[in-house]
């Protein structure tokens, strides 16, 4: 969240404007606004740990095929799927 963010929703509470109201205002839950409003430091936020991707055992593949530049089309598909057909 942004610093600018949160204090609006901590001055917005001092104004006397209601967890829903200021909810509704940012579209965010009330709960959230709630302990935003009665934080006194910005939340910050990192991931602990992040998932592994479905890509990531086809990463070093991809990397290849990225750091190749071929010129022709055609070339890149025979040296990368010599299997396929490539007549029209």
């Amino acid at each position: 969240m942004e610093g600018e963010k949160w204090m609006n929703i901590r001055n917005d509470h001092l104004k006397g404007l209601s967890y829903k109201a200021i909810a509704d205002k940012y579209s965010l839950d009330w709960r959230t606004v709630k302990k935003y409003a009665e934080s006194d430091i910005k939340p910050t936020y990192e991931r602990v740990n992040i998932p592994p991707t479905k890509l990531d055992s086809f990463r070093p593949q991809i990397d290849e095929w990225l750091e190749c530049q071929f010129r022709k089309k055609t070339a890149f598909f025979k040296r990368f799927f010599p299997t396929l057909s490539l007549r029209r």
